[in-house]
């Protein structure tokens, strides 16, 4: 991998860090859970995020990184273009889904 590849697999990886790390403040905002609803939702996102990588390794042959190393050295400006969407999308829609998700919230 030359240099330029592997700063755009970085930069790739880092913008998906950034649009799904903000998730984690946005459901933060308090939700109100009942373990039942935790457990059922740990359940379907490791069965989501289990099938997700078991089809990139059956089905397509390579895992994950090796797709974005591909990406990287084929459409790396495509790649962080989009990547750099997703974040602004994130970025202004995910603080909309807190203030709508502390509004339904009783505080006082």
């Amino acid at each position: 991998m030359d240099l330029f590849t592997y700063s755009a697999f970085v930069l790739i990886w880092i913008l998906y860090a950034l649009y799904f790390g903000m998730i984690m403040p946005s459901s933060d905002a308090g939700d109100y859970h009942t373990p039942t609803k935790m457990v059922v939702s740990f359940l379907i996102s490791f069965s989501l995020g289990l099938g997700f990588i078991l089809f990139f390794y059956q089905v397509l042959g390579y895992g994950i990184v090796a797709w974005t190393i591909m990406l990287a050295q084929d459409w790396a400006f495509v790649a962080i273009g989009i990547s750099i969407i997703l974040v602004i999308i994130s970025w202004k829609a995910l603080p909309i889904y807190m203030v709508k998700t502390m509004k339904k919230l009783d505080y006082f």
